[in-house]
């Protein structure tokens, strides 16, 4: 056997093939809520309560226009959201 594929055949590998193993990744914007947070208030830190908090507002905005261009890409019979769609909503 080549090295590394010992673990074929195994339960763990059946997980993986399966797609039950990987769990989704979810988007985060905690990189540049904190480095928007730096840049603002150099001396301070964010807890990490109120950094989900945030990320959560965050996603949740992002969702709301994202839905919103997407009806308005809708009406317009476009597969596709544009600019000016992203801009409207």
């Amino acid at each position: 056997e080549a090295a590394g594929e010992d673990w074929i055949g195994t339960e763990e590998f059946y997980e993986i093939c399966s797609g039950e193993a990987k769990p989704t990744r979810e988007e985060s914007y905690k990189q540049e809520i904190y480095r928007v947070h730096l840049s603002l208030n150099p001396n301070e830190t964010i807890q990490r309560d109120a950094m989900e908090i945030m990320n959560q507002i965050v996603h949740h905005v992002f969702r709301l226009l994202a839905a919103e261009a997407g009806r308005f890409a809708t009406q317009e019979q476009r597969a596709s959201m544009t600019e000016d769609d992203i801009e409207r909503a």
